[in-house]
This record gives C-alpha cells, structure tokens and sequence, in this order.
C-alpha cells in the first residue's frame, strides 16, 4: 500500500463528499485523514488515502465521472507519530492585512513548524466590526523552551495589536 494525498473542490452541493469517498473506496482506497470545508460558494476537500498502484490509477480514471469537480492525486509518504512537543496557539484581534503572513514568518525564523492553520472571521459582539481569528498547531523544535515560546508571541501580539494565547 502507498499512501497519496487528494485534493478535490468544485462547486458547493450536497452529495460531493459521499461521490468522492464512494469512488475511493470502490476502487480499493482507504481514508485515513481528511479535511472538508465550504470556502466561499466552493467545497475544498484533502484527503489523505492508502492504495496500490494499481488501484489509483483505476481510481484516476474513475474520477473523471466526478465532472462537478476538479482533483488531483499526488504520492506521499506516511510520518511516524511521535513524541514532539506541539502547542495551539490562538490569536484574535482586529482583522489587519499581513497579519497571517507576520505571524507565520515569526514562526519560521524561529524553527517552529505550523501542524495545522485556521483562520475566519467573526463579527465582534458589542462593536458589529471584523474580528480575525486564528488557531493552529504548532510543533516547538527541540531547543525552544515554553517560556520562550511565550515570550516570543507575547512581543509580536503587541507588534500586530492582537492577543495570542497559548492553549496547552
């Protein structure tokens, strides 16, 4: 078995995710991770799936009957889990052009790899404005202490004008 990553999106419509995952698991496919959400009038799925080289290339030329979608299929290779040391950090504040690229180049000139992002916007309650809002999975490189972790956010969330809280 062969692990390969899927990317699918197309117009919004009920249905889309049960014809995907219907012709992968026909045609030998197994799901192991996934993530599915409406962006604007689309729906974007990645899907992590496990099959033989066979099996994805008779899935590719069924896929073509998903016409609603466009997909690619590209190879990967599995991680082992292992023990590293993650955080979730989440940060709010007003919603300000830059502000995901400042928070991801900080993270980056100090080894920290993003896991996993999310951003939206919420409506704040008393003000009616934009509200950013930000989570994600962080994994600390080796050298890097929590309090320095803290201490690095807490200088940029006051750079940005943002909170950013360190959940566990």
């Amino acid at each position: 078995m062969q692990s390969f990553i899927l990317t699918a999106f197309g117009a919004d419509q009920p249905g889309l995710v049960s014809s995907l995952t219907g012709l992968i698991q026909e045609n030998g496919g197994n799901i192991e991770e996934s993530r599915m959400m409406k962006m604007g009038n689309q729906f974007v799925m990645t899907v992590l799936i496990t099959l033989t080289k066979d099996e994805v290339n008779n899935l590719k030329t069924n896929l073509s009957s998903l016409s609603s979608l466009h997909v690619q299929i590209h190879p990967t290779q599995k991680t082992k889990i292992s023990n590293t040391n993650t955080k979730i950090i989440e940060l709010s504040g007003a919603d300000n052009e830059g502000i995901v690229h400042s928070l991801t180049k900080k993270l980056a000139l100090n080894k920290i790899n993003i896991i996993e992002l999310e951003t939206f916007i919420d409506i704040a309650p008393i003000s009616a404005t934009p509200l950013f809002n930000l989570k994600a999975t962080i994994e600390l490189p080796g050298n890097l202490t929590n309090d320095s972790l803290y201490d690095i956010l807490e200088k940029h969330s006051s750079k940005l004008g943002v909170n950013i809280e360190i959940i566990n």
